[in-house]
């Protein structure tokens, strides 16, 4: 808004827009130059006459692109504009700015922006910031040739383990000895992933060997087993 204020002695005023007020009213809704010319009249009778000029200069131009993303997931905010000074809700001045994605939680980032006329215009973005979905895999210590299987506890509804499975199981071959890794990737409604690893530990069997006996009746026979075990539990119970 902006409005002309006649100084004068006079006590008559006719503006070129045909008001007769001590002020005009400008319409700034398009920009460029008007000119505005005041004529004042006296108790005498007698005339004068002023001119006045309005610039009304462009807004600058701003835009900035909203976000949807997953927690930590880096994401950069953009301020589209012809102007040269920018200043954003946080009070950063660069074109840029930085969100924080640590929390889960809708984010309003306004930037306001100002060119060399010293004029401004703003605009707003909104980031949402969605959480990732729960996984985990608990680690299992079998002995060779041991059923196992992996299971997944999430609340994702999709899921992919590092063989490419697709499954909510894993199942593992324990048909040689040593140590197994594996991940799985779950991925929510939201299209936010996590992973979660699982090592698997396959041991070795021990060694065991018993000597067929013949022996007399009533003849005294006793079996030793070679092992590289330290515990033992034979058929009748002895240990």
């Amino acid at each position: 808004t902006a409005t002309l204020s006649v100084t004068t002695n006079a006590t008559n005023y006719i503006w070129s827009g045909g008001s007769t007020a001590a002020t005009q009213s400008i319409n700034t809704a398009t920009a460029g130059n008007q000119t505005f010319t005041v004529t004042v009249t006296n108790a005498n009778n007698c005339t004068n006459t002023a001119t006045a000029q309005i610039i009304v200069n462009e807004l600058p131009t701003a835009s900035v692109q909203g976000s949807t993303v997953c927690l930590n997931e880096v994401v950069t905010l953009n301020v589209t504009t012809n102007a040269s000074k920018y200043i954003w809700s946080d009070g950063s001045t660069n074109a840029t700015l930085i969100v924080n994605t640590t929390k889960a939680i809708i984010q309003a980032f306004t930037v306001t922006v100002i060119n060399g006329n010293g004029c401004s215009n703003t605009a707003t973005a909104q980031v949402v910031v969605n959480e990732l979905p729960t996984v985990s895999v608990s680690n299992s210590t079998v002995c060779l040739n041991e059923a196992a299987t992996l299971s997944v506890s999430t609340n994702a509804t999709n899921y992919i383990w590092s063989g490419g499975s697709n499954a909510t199981t894993q199942t593992v071959n324990t048909a040689t000895t040593g140590n197994q890794t594996f991940t799985v990737t779950v991925t929510n409604a939201n299209n936010c992933t996590n992973t979660a690893m699982a090592q698997v530990i396959v041991n070795d069997l021990p060694t065991a060997n018993v000597q067929d006996l013949t022996v007399c009746l009533n003849e005294t026979a006793a079996l030793s087993v070679a092992t590289n075990a330290t515990n033992y539990i034979w058929s009748g119970g002895s240990t």
